[in-house]
């Protein structure tokens, strides 16, 4: 038909209609025809023929450079981009937010959705600032910088990769708290990591009044209405301002690229102790308000994300499932804890688990399942080392090519903090170890070496012959006094806090007593 001139083509044609065999065959012919010069038309363009079958080895390796390239000069902006693996549907009752970043989601319709998809939860809680790494153990010696490198190459993975903090970054190195307004320097760092789903308050976050301001005015903003990427991703369902206003999102809802819809939530435990200029709700109060029951009511929920700010072995964390439970008994649920600074992990029915992933950035948490017929199959769950060769593994790079520019960014950001705050000044050497686990009567504790050298020449001074006796919190130092050179980033990240002494210089053996007694009650 091709061939022939146009009366003899119209001939052609009326034979075809009337001949349906004929049609059915010649019709496949013509699409073949028309196939195979598709085919080197695109061949034409790219590579010719001949070259394709003995070129096709060095074509590989090419193509694998490429992407090594595209991979280390990945920007924030397809970062951002690559992390939101969903469209938000609906936002919380506070401020609803759409997403129009990404075309990832624009031909989706209830028509085509394909409900099986394959997920990825990376987990970090209680970073208490812990941005640089860990100069003293090598098995933690990623810092932040890496860890935005690891995120970029998880991101785009043929999976949906979505990261979830648990609360408590601040509060714990120099960087944090050298400032006046703790999280200053250390909250521009943390927006630069990509693939946030889900961020909570944790009590440090919510301790002081100045940083609970720089968070209202700069970081929460930054992830529910600061930039076109945002989607109500700081949530707070039981923290507020004091105005009554919630200082997150209550919840957000979202769909995923293959069009699973998930619910997100956020909690901190019933702690006493916030700032006055916020409110933390009881989570039994909390549970019954509007926003709440709101969250509650969404229909077609298919995962429901709860980030906690939570002893995963508490009451608290029980009222949370039982709560969820009774609106969604069989949803499959996740709740991602944190405050234990412990590694902990628990399925609590048989579509609900609960992880917490330690502290002090020393591990990440990854959740993975493939999520069927509203069921997560396959779960699975570990955590590794905060290490460059454990990010390396994961994310199946070298050396050579695992850095990305993003990573280089933060890793700038770090030293800058770093230099600015004269963390790496030398103040002294420490013979030895001194660790927080030792037993008090060991010579390595720290403890010991706190109440028998700290304590008599920074608060008595020899002012009296009295005995001694001295009462703190038991998690007063945070972490190990190591041997060597010590910084004064070593200082801080041994006890970070301006703690205030109260002297009383001539009690009684009975006062003392009764004090005891009256503290065990409480």
């Amino acid at each position: 038909a091709l061939m022939l001139d146009g009366e003899s083509r119209k001939g052609f044609l009326r034979e075809l209609v009337t001949n349906r065999t004929v049609y059915v065959v010649v019709t496949a012919l013509i699409a073949s025809i028309l196939m195979i010069c598709l085919f080197f038309t695109v061949i034409g363009e790219t590579q010719p023929f001949e070259d394709l079958v003995e070129g096709s080895s060095v074509a590989e390796t090419e193509s694998s450079a490429e992407l090594s390239l595209q991979s280390s000069a990945y920007d924030q902006s397809t970062a951002a981009s690559s992390a939101e693996m969903y469209s938000t549907v609906e936002e919380s009752s506070v401020e609803s937010y759409t997403d129009e970043s990404s075309d990832l989601f624009s031909s989706f319709t209830e028509d085509n959705q394909t409900k099986s998809e394959s997920f990825m939860f990376v987990h970090i809680t209680d970073v208490h600032g812990w941005v640089a790494g860990h100069k003293h153990q090598e098995s933690y010696n990623a810092d932040m910088g890496d860890f935005a490198s690891l995120m970029e190459h998880l991101l785009v993975q043929d999976k949906t990769v979505m990261l979830i903090d648990s609360g408590d970054i601040i509060e714990g190195t120099g960087i944090s708290d050298v400032p006046e307004i703790h999280g200053e320097k250390l909250f521009p760092i943390m927006q630069k990591i990509p693939g946030f789903a889900a961020l909570t308050i944790g009590n440090h976050d919510i301790g002081r009044a100045n940083s609970v301001e720089l968070m209202e005015r700069d970081f929460i903003p930054f992830y529910n209405s600061g930039n076109k990427d945002s989607h109500g991703r700081y949530l707070t369902t039981n923290s507020l301002k004091d105005d009554g206003e919630l200082l997150g999102n209550s919840y957000s809802v979202r769909v995923t690229a293959q069009g699973n819809k998930v619910l997100f939530l956020g909690f901190l435990y019933n702690f006493e102790y916030y700032a006055n200029n916020t409110e933390v709700l009881p989570i039994n109060s909390a549970i019954e308000e509007e926003w709440f029951q709101q969250a509650m009511q969404e229909s077609d929920v298919d995962l429901i994300v709860v980030t906690a700010h939570v002893d995963p072995q508490s009451s608290y964390l029980d009222e949370i499932y039982n709560s969820i439970r009774e609106h969604h008994s069989d949803t499959s649920l996740i709740i991602f804890s944190g405050h234990r600074h412990i590694l902990y992990y628990k399925q609590l029915d048989e579509n609900a688990h609960t992880i917490e992933s330690g502290r002090y950035f020393e591990h990440i948490g990854l959740v993975e399942f493939n999520f069927e017929d509203g069921t997560m199959k396959e779960f699975s769950h570990e955590w590794i080392n905060a290490s460059l060769s454990a990010f390396h593994e994961l994310s199946e790079k070298q050396e050579d090519n695992f850095l990305t520019d993003l990573g280089r960014e933060v890793k700038d950001m770090i030293s800058n903090a770093m230099n600015d705050l004269h963390l790496s000044d030398v103040l002294g050497c420490s013979p030895l170890e001194y660790k927080t686990s030792a037993s008090f009567f060991d010579e390595d504790s720290l403890y010991r070496f706190y109440l028998d050298s700290v304590l008599p020449t920074v608060v008595d001074q020899g002012a009296t012959e009295a005995t001694g006796f001295f009462l703190c919190n038991s998690a007063t130092l945070r972490y190990n006094l190591y041997s060597g050179e010590v910084t004064r980033n070593d200082v801080y990240t041994v006890n970070p806090f301006k703690d205030l002494f109260y002297y009383l210089p001539s009690l009684t053996g009975e006062q003392i007593h009764s004090l005891i007694g009256e503290m065990s009650r409480k």
